[in-house]
């Protein structure tokens, strides 16, 4: 009897990129779609679940709005664009299976109450459509800009963490998770360099800063959120409450 090999086989020498004009956008989206399309008819339902979400003009498009809308705004306490906090939501939510409505919507997360209130949802739900602005608006802390200064950091806080419990919007709980994962870790990333001295840029105390985060974990637990968002939130809660539980600074 002849061996039957082992190794799968070579799905590369399917794809072929010989014809395709690199400079010509048109030429490079006729092969992509040749490429899925022969996903879809030869390698399998594996294949095509691993590769169910597909970024269109819509996604360039929502990266430059959000670029443009937080253009003047750096992340709090550094002088880092805040556009690589909306890209890294956005990532994440990706990286969680999430749609390109879901990616949208992690890339626009804070434009309604940082960036216009209700006017910028109105721009968002006619350029991105109603799901996506409905994601939005669950995300957002509220639509009035000037609301923030007007309460302690508590009471806004304990309000968008009964609003995230209360819904039953899985994907804005995907998006809102995802937004938390990034913070956090940021957080994390600031209390290795600068000890508890970080917390000073926040208008809440250390205490409740880690009371937030531990509720959006239990939420997150309770809301079934992917573990590939779960575990990485655990993860910084963890060495958040290390460092605060242990006054280390």
């Amino acid at each position: 009897m002849g061996s039957t090999s082992s190794h799968p086989p070579d799905r590369r020498a399917a794809v072929d990129v010989s014809g395709i004009d690199w400079d010509d956008d048109a030429s490079i989206r006729r092969w992509a779609y040749q490429v899925w399309q022969h996903i879809t008819d030869h390698w399998g339902n594996d294949m095509t679940e691993a590769l169910r979400t597909v970024l269109t003009d819509r996604y360039t498009a929502a990266v430059a709005y959000a670029t443009a809308l937080h253009a003047t705004q750096t992340r709090k306490g550094n002088d880092i664009p805040y556009v690589a906090h909306l890209l890294g939501v956005s990532s994440l939510v990706l990286e969680a299976g999430g749609s390109e409505d879901e990616a949208i919507a992690g890339l626009l997360h804070d434009a309604v109450e940082d960036c216009g209130g209700l006017p910028t949802l109105a721009v968002i739900r006619s350029r991105f459509g109603g799901r996506v602005a409905d994601i939005v608006l669950a995300c957002s802390d509220s639509t009035d800009e000037d609301w923030k200064e007007t309460v302690s950091y508590w009471e806004r806080k304990e309000a968008y963490l009964e609003h995230l419990e209360a819904t039953d919007d899985a994907r804005a709980v995907l998006v809102s998770i995802a937004d938390k994962v990034h913070n956090a870790r940021a957080i994390v990333t600031d209390l290795q360099q600068q000890g508890l001295t970080m917390f000073k840029k926040f208008k809440g105390t250390a205490g409740e800063i880690l009371t937030y985060y531990v509720e959006c974990l239990r939420i997150a637990e309770t809301k079934n959120v992917p573990p590939a968002l779960l575990w990485p939130l655990y993860t910084a809660v963890t060495e958040i409450d290390r460092y605060v539980m242990g006054g280390r600074a």
